[in-house]
């Protein structure tokens, strides 16, 4: 079960406190001001621990009746907790949803062991899925920028402990943009404020062995210097996407493009379709069902709550979303994670120009577009879990009836590199595994890769990193 953090940079001076907030399969961990919060007990609780002696057998744990969460969902939460291969961790927190639900979700507090960072503003932040772990760089210190490195482990007991990467380091400040690059295992840093100027340079800081800072030349023309800028990873086309930011002569809402493979290129795009007014420190997302950007909210002349797409297949393209219900107040500084159990985008915090804001706000997306052609109902591919992976990947996927099913994993060249599946299935729902190798038997190395589902005419893709 994949876990997704997401760091605030919406904190307030004075505040030193981390909160994580649990919606169902997707914890989300930020540092500042505001606290912590988990849904439920801890994932780790005495009780869940006791379910694991049944799962052991494959048994199915007793549910107790309060769980929010339909029964044939509990079901296969407990099914695939059962995995021998999966991590303490993992197991634990799939029956902890399964016990206790998606609804009725609380903050709570943690404390993590160890010294923590000193208290600031608008720090950067990636998750580590290989170490299951935050990264902190820099922030807004106070009279002074900060350009230190942290870490808050994830697992078990949370604690905190500094990152001393040697060389030299970005010059810090605050207001950065900042991506986990999967396939290089690494976080990448993009412009901000350093209390004298707006930047435009672009740094790496490995993440295996001993941590160290590299400075990165990409070729092409670089976008202008900039503070607040939005950025995804694009895991289709291994690259850096940065939309707007702002400067001191005026704002922005132009898009770049920054190629990690091999040699780093910038390349502005030039989206067709009415694109959102310029801006700053929006929030963004990759929606990986539907291959695009996500973004909402902003800065210009005043604060923001629209929403926008940006389609990365093919020719991009601008388009605004209009959500039904009522919408978030207009802000800017929140962040927001993709959740890709309910498939929606999950927004937090900011400020609206009268105070800073704790309330969490969820878009709910329609029904998941398949990259081929939409299944019928109930014919559905699942997306993959944990993405990323660093080793097995479970797959499910639904039948409305008895159908032959093909699973199948291709790289990012298009070649076929391995057969999950491809058999007669009965209707209902199924789950397949794919351990990261090949036909042969060879683990794959670090990419992206695309699980295809094939059944008779219609099919399904779901994309998926794979770490080392």
């Amino acid at each position: 079960m994949q876990r997704l953090v997401l760091f605030l940079l919406c904190s307030l001076f004075g505040a030193q406190s981390v909160m994580v907030q649990s919606t169902a399969a997707v914890p989300m961990v930020s540092f500042g001001p505001n606290p912590v919060v988990a849904a439920g007990s801890s994932p780790h609780s005495a009780t869940t621990r006791a379910l694991l002696g049944p799962l052991a057998t494959s048994q199915e744990p007793p549910f107790p009746a309060e769980s929010h969460l339909p029964t044939d969902l509990r079901s296969r939460l407990a099914e695939a907790a059962s995995d021998s291969t999966l991590e303490a961790w993992q197991r634990d927190f799939m029956l902890e949803v399964a016990r206790h639900g998606a609804e009725g979700t609380t903050w709570s507090e943690i404390t993590p062991a160890g010294t923590p960072p000193s208290a600031r503003s608008e720090p950067t932040a990636i998750f580590d899925p290989v170490r299951d772990r935050m990264v902190v760089f820099a922030g807004n210190c106070g009279p002074f920028s900060c350009s230190d490195v942290w870490a808050l482990s994830l697992a078990g007991n949370p604690a905190w402990s500094e990152i001393t990467p040697p060389g030299s380091p970005p010059f810090g400040g605050y207001g950065h943009a900042a991506i986990y690059d999967p396939v290089r295992d690494r976080m990448v840093v993009f412009g901000g404020y350093d209390f004298i100027s707006y930047r435009n340079d672009v740094w790496a800081l490995s993440l295996a062995g001993s941590p160290a800072w590299s400075e990165l030349t990409p070729a092409g023309t670089a976008p202008s210097a900039r503070y607040a800028p939005a950025a995804i990873y694009d895991p289709v086309r291994d690259r850096m996407v940065v939309f707007g930011g702002a400067d001191d002569l005026s704002n922005h809402n132009d898009v770049w493009a920054l190629s990690l493979a091999g040699s780093p290129a910038w390349s502005e795009l030039t989206p067709a379709g009415t694109p959102p007014s310029v801006r700053y420190a929006p929030a963004a997302i990759y929606d990986p069902v539907r291959d695009r950007m996500v973004m909402f909210g902003g800065r210009d002349i005043s604060n923001h709550n629209d929403v926008w797409a940006l389609s990365l297949a093919g020719s991009p393209a601008w388009s605004e979303i209009t959500p039904a219900g009522t919408p978030p107040s207009a802000r800017r500084e929140h962040t927001a994670i993709y959740d890709p159990v309910r498939d929606r985008m999950v927004v937090f915090g900011g400020w609206d120009d009268i105070s800073y804001r704790n309330d969490v706000r969820a878009l709910e997306w329609g029904s998941p577009v398949s990259v081929a052609q939409d299944l019928p109902k109930r014919r559905q591919l699942g997306a993959p879990r944990p993405n990323p992976s660093r080793g097995e990947v479970t797959v499910d996927f639904e039948l409305v009836e008895t159908a032959r099913v093909v699973l199948d994993v291709f790289d990012a060249q298009g070649r076929r590199v391995k057969g999950i599946a491809d058999r007669w299935f009965t209707a209902g729902r199924h789950v397949s595994t794919w351990r990261g190798d090949n036909d042969r038997g060879h683990a794959l190395g670090s990419g992206v890769y695309f699980i295809r589902m094939q059944v008779g005419r219609y099919e399904a893709t779901r994309r998926m990193v794979r770490v080392q």
